[in-house]
């Protein structure tokens, strides 16, 4: 082999090593992309906060996440191959059988609520996501797994204290009725008596005026057993809605305060409210105006309900004499605050209490009901 060839070959040798070592390197940064994909995906289904599982055809268990088998309370290992059917609940087994043979026939994802018993006693309250794709096991179930344990016990909290709240309406209501109708009306009666005796001869002045006496008396009780009867629970809310009962509540402030006040109410705005939210909603508008008087100098109040934007809307504007929000901001996170208090009943309706001011000085508490929650309540 002559020079010239010689050296052609050392070039292309050369030109080889060198492709190569690029080869080689790019290799090393595909393994190195692959290393942090797959610590990645390690992270992503692991430790993912809900437990992933995938079922074979039968609805055994071919794989599993870490997170997964922390909830079962069992090895992964110890899970995998067991029929997932095995930690139904008994009472709960045919709903999932029937819904494993459900999930088969869609394309979308499939919910379930189930019971699980995990062993030595234990139970969870799973919310199950199941999807039935092609994988290279063949046709199997993906499932995605959360605990709503926690939002269980939190509904059945919430039920028991609506449970409570309507037997309190009731009692109420029932209180209301007997006051209204048995003792006001006896203490009417009563009264109507003493305007008989009066209008006949009495023997002395001292008399008269023990008569006007106890009549003046009468008036006041009368009048005390009304208010403490529409307190305990108003008629008008019963027989004509919340807008009348809000009405009220306005004029009934600018006899007692001394405020000017001026309604602006939606008419549509609590058609769909169911009469339980009607009611906690009438208490929370008159706790707010309760609120308003104690925490500052009012010269004028404006009360606003509307619907924007799929919420129900309720606002007070007060004049620039209202001062609370900065005496307020103390007892902002204070459950046992009046502003609290407020904000923990607006929780519990699924609203929003909110205090602010305005550019000019107009002062505004605003409670924000979600339409949706309203109807659900």
């Amino acid at each position: 082999m002559n020079e010239p060839r010689v050296r052609s070959l050392m070039h292309d040798l050369k030109v080889h090593e060198v492709e190569l070592e690029m080869q080689n390197e790019e290799l090393r940064r595909i393994q190195i992309d692959l290393a942090l994909a797959r610590d990645r995906y390690v992270n992503l289904y692991d430790f993912s906060p809900v437990g992933y599982f995938t079922l074979d055809g039968h609805g055994a268990i071919i794989e599993v996440n870490l997170t997964g088998s922390t909830m079962m309370g069992e090895v992964r290992s110890n899970l995998l191959g067991r029929n997932f059917r095995g930690f139904v609940a008994a009472a709960d087994s045919m709903r999932w059988q029937h819904h494993f043979e459900l999930a088969g026939l869609h394309d979308a994802p499939q919910r379930i609520e189930l019971r699980l018993n995990l062993g030595d006693d234990k139970s969870l309250e799973g919310q199950l996501d199941c999807l039935m794709v092609n994988s290279g096991f063949g046709q199997v179930l993906r499932v995605t797994m959360t605990d709503i344990g926690v939002r269980k016990q939190a509904e059945s909290q919430r039920q028991a204290a609506d449970a409570l709240i309507d037997a309190g309406e009731m009692e109420r209501g029932r209180l209301s009725v007997e006051l209204h109708e048995d003792l006001g009306q006896n203490l009417s009666a009563l009264k109507m008596e003493l305007a008989s005796l009066a209008s006949g001869p009495l023997d002395t002045i001292e008399q008269v005026k023990r008569v006007q006496a106890m009549q003046l008396t009468l008036d006041n009780a009368v009048s005390a057993i009304r208010r403490i009867a529409i307190d305990m629970r108003p008629r008008m809310l019963d027989d004509l809605g919340l807008h009348a009962a809000i009405e009220w509540l306005a004029r009934d402030l600018e006899q007692r305060v001394g405020v000017d006040v001026t309604v602006h109410l939606d008419e549509q705005a609590h058609a769909s409210l169911s009469q339980s939210t009607t009611i906690a909603i009438y208490r929370m508008v008159k706790d707010m105006l309760t609120y308003v008087v104690q925490h500052g100098h009012l010269t004028h109040l404006d009360i606003e309900m509307r619907e924007q934007d799929g919420e129900l809307v309720f606002n007070l504007l007060g004049s620039s004499g209202w001062t609370y929000v900065e005496a307020d901001k103390r007892h902002d996170k204070d459950k046992n605050s009046a502003a609290g208090s407020l904000r923990e009943r607006a929780r519990w309706l699924g609203g929003q209490l909110r205090l602010d001011e305005s550019v000019s000085g107009v002062q505004r508490l605003s409670l924000t009901v979600p339409t949706p929650a309203v109807a659900a309540s």
